[in-house]
């Protein structure tokens, strides 16, 4: 039997060949070798759970015995469940086990032993399904987290909630590259784009030296699904290497396939697609090609017709709601991809989105959420079919909306700011973004963090907490809290049944339109008051351009024929407040 002392000078000097310098906070768990990786576990049944682990390699045998316990005490007086498994060599030594037996909606913890060095894993803790009446449910959400671009601060925090009762990851949960922008903890030698299996499966193993991860894997079962950095361009192995490295369960044997569904008691569904890996296959209509292909698209319609609980959250990689871009001035350094921001997104597939919000709508299925990621900035929208079309859908009020999108930023990978464009220019642009397009209710373009999403079954809150990247801390900050409540289907704006929940920021009373405009820009006043607001058209410069007063009117017009095309900012102040709105002049 191999000596502690042994495995460990195997994994350092592996170490060593592999990489000659790790950055801040990147170790392996020296402590409870030959598991340097930690434990995880994931996709929750109300009877069942899968737990992982990987074992150090050695040069023989080539296969590892690992007993595993399931306990629902930490002291494992209690095993309920036991059993052998063998670590392999052709899964890069990670082990993977589906435990069925369980009791719904319990804590339960797991550990393995090493038959060849006696020695046993960290205690993981994770917990099965709830099945019947669920009063409250809550979800972490999170994506786009790279290990070079910043400190898993945000993990850190995921770990220790422990209202926390699944943890969603939408994609980019490693990445195939470093980006030049973003060289925060790089190790030496610099890392190269995996080519192969093996250069997967390293990658994968790099990424749980960082100890923030491994602790968030460990208390938390995950839901996880890839994005195109976890595979890469069509190089071999990426694949393969996610799913032996990711805590989930064998579908068919079907490494391809990660769209599947859960669900929680009456209170929730989660359905999760897939709109990265099979895209441009099919087609929706002639010249109208798909994103999911016809056999998901027909799956995923069918687990929403057929969803009988009180809520539906639909995971995918990429923003569905819809982000436009016609008449964003051409000097914001922003993608354009011709009237959308990213063609790449659901926004290259509108005919798809319609279908499936058609159905959605026809069918009059109520308390839909869809959960994104990629886009590495914090959005939350109302889900409309045209939600430029004022007469389908009303931006001020959410009347016309059939559901609403939640996207709480990347964990690491960078945004407008580390991209070289300054914060109040990132500021602007976000202001301008949401004038021409209603539907988004909060946008941040800077920070960077997770979401919590909590569910009762009358009230749908979900919170983006940010915390930095650049250091290492405990600290965060609650971004925002939004609110959807039972068949609103919309976000809950403040001053709409007050007394029903506790409003959390003052409403801007101040809206603008049209917007874009042309020859006139009328701005009203949601207040019921006579104040007297002093009004201030300044461009992006800060220049004032134009000035007015309201004199106490509800709605106010202001000509604007003789300002140029582009970007502006309405202020109104009086003596004690100011508000202010961006807006657009095309012509």
């Amino acid at each position: 039997m191999r000596s502690f002392f042994n495995l460990l000078l195997l994994f350092c000097s592996s170490l060593v060949f592999a990489q000659t310098s790790l950055p801040e906070n990147m170790y392996g768990d020296t402590a409870f070798a030959p598991f340097y990786w930690g434990v995880a576990s994931g996709d929750p049944t109300p009877d069942g759970v899968v737990i992982w682990t990987k074992v150090a390699a050695i040069p023989a045998p080539v296969i590892q015995t690992q007993t595993w316990e399931v306990s629902n005490d930490m002291s494992f007086s209690n095993v309920t469940a036991n059993g052998t498994v063998d670590a392999l060599a052709s899964n890069d030594f990670c082990v993977r086990v589906e435990v069925d037996g369980l009791e719904p909606n319990t804590y339960y913890y797991y550990r393995f032993t090493d038959s060849e060095s006696g020695q046993t894993s960290q205690v993981g803790r994770t917990k099965t399904a709830p099945v019947g009446d669920v009063q409250e449910f809550t979800l972490g959400v999170a994506s786009c987290s790279s290990v070079y671009s910043g400190f898993f601060n945000a993990y850190r925090n995921i770990a220790n909630n422990d209202d926390i009762d699944l943890m969603v990851h939408l994609g980019d949960y490693i990445y195939d590259f470093v980006d030049a922008e973003e060289q925060v903890r790089v190790p030496d030698p610099f890392p190269t784009t995996p080519t192969n299996l093996q250069e997967w499966r390293d990658r994968h193993a790099y990424y749980l030296l960082d100890p923030d991860l491994r602790l968030a894997r460990q208390m938390h079962p995950w839901v996880v699904i890839w994005d195109n950095h976890d595979f890469g361009d069509g190089t071999e192995g990426g694949g393969q290497a996610f799913w032996e490295y990711v805590p989930r369960r064998d579908y068919h044997n079907d490494i391809e396939r990660i769209h599947r569904s859960y669900s929680f008691g009456n209170l929730l569904d989660l359905i999760m697609i897939d709109i990265e890996k099979f895209r441009n296959i099919d087609e929706v209509a002639p010249g109208e090609p798909s994103v999911l292909t016809n056999d998901q698209r027909s799956w995923f319609i069918q687990e929403l017709g057929n969803s009988e609980s009180k809520w539906r959250i639909v995971g995918n990689q990429k923003m569905f709601g819809g982000w436009y871009s016609e008449g964003i001035p051409e000097w914001l350094p922003i993608p354009n991809a011709g009237g959308v921001f990213d063609d790449g997104s659901w926004d290259g597939f509108m005919a798809e989105r319609d279908t499936v919000l058609r159905f959605v709508e026809e069918n009059e299925i109520d308390n839909l959420m869809v959960i994104s990621g990629d886009v590495h900035m914090s959005f939350c929208m109302d889900l409309s079919r045209e939600p430029r079309n004022s007469a389908a859908y009303n931006g001020e009020t959410g009347e016309g909306a059939l559901g609403v999108e939640f996207i709480p930023a990347s964990i690491s990978r960078g945004n407008f700011d580390e991209s070289g464009v300054a914060e109040p220019i990132a500021n602007i642009a976000a202001d301008i973004s949401g004038g021409i397009n209603p539907h988004h209710q909060f946008t941040n373009f800077v920070d960077h963090g997770y979401g919590i999403v909590k569910i009762t079954p009358d009230t749908l809150t979900a919170q983006i907490w940010y915390s930095d990247k650049l250091q290492l801390t405990d600290d965060q900050t609650l971004g925002v809290e939004m609110l959807m409540l039972d068949g609103e289907n919309r976000w809950h704006r403040p001053g709409q049944n007050p007394n029903s929940v506790e409003e959390i920021k003052e409403s801007n009373p101040m809206t603008v339109f049209p917007n874009p405009a042309n020859e006139t820009l009328n701005v009203r006043f949601s207040e019921d008051s006579r104040t007297n607001y002093q009004l201030k058209i300044l461009d992006t410069q800060g220049r004032t351009v134009l000035t007015a007063n309201s004199t106490g009117l509800s709605q106010v017009e202001l000509g604007v024929s003789e300002l140029r095309s582009g970007a502006y900012i309405l202020m109104a102040s009086d003596n004690a407040k100011l508000f202010r709105k961006s807006f657009i002049i095309s012509r």
